[in-house]
């Protein structure tokens, strides 16, 4: 009877080990889909995340206009979504600006949106309006160039 115990614990302990050999093998095949810093080295330290990859997509981190202005020292090229305006923002070296949403720019604007510049408000606009702190100062359109009185 105890040889029986004893066999049996040894085929569990081989069981085990077999489970625990092959856990660790299906998760170092799987670790191999998704490269960090494949470049080696450290990430950018305003960087949640820098990845490599040429079969997936990026899901990066959102966050709200009081967050993103609260970032400290954030690297040129940083990128986020910003749930206030539910658009992309990328950081160019000195300013958060936005990412268009097609070939077409329409509007070029800072990061609260106060100071831009709108190339048409509508269809067959043809106008350029001017804002500086929410509070448009110059029309251009057709003929026509308004200056808004100081």
């Amino acid at each position: 009877m105890k040889t029986t115990l004893r066999n049996s614990i040894k085929n569990l302990q081989k069981q085990v080990l077999f489970l625990g050999m092959f856990l660790l093998f299906s998760l170092s095949t799987q670790a191999q889909w998704m490269l960090i810093n494949q470049g080696g080295g450290n990430p950018d330290a305003s960087a949640a995340l820098e990845l490599s990859s040429t079969t997936r997509g990026f899901l990066g981190p959102r966050l709200s206009q009081t967050q993103i202005n609260a970032v400290n020292s954030p690297a040129t090229g940083l990128l986020v979504f910003n749930t206030d305006s539910s658009k992309f923002y990328f950081y160019d070296g000195s300013a958060w600006l936005a990412v268009s949403q097609t070939d077409t720019l329409s509007v070029l604007q800072d990061a609260d949106g106060d100071t831009k510049i709108e190339l048409e408000q509508n269809s067959d606009d043809d106008t350029v309006r001017i804002f500086a702190g929410g509070t448009q100062w110059l029309t251009l359109s057709p003929g026509k160039i308004r200056l808004r009185d100081l």
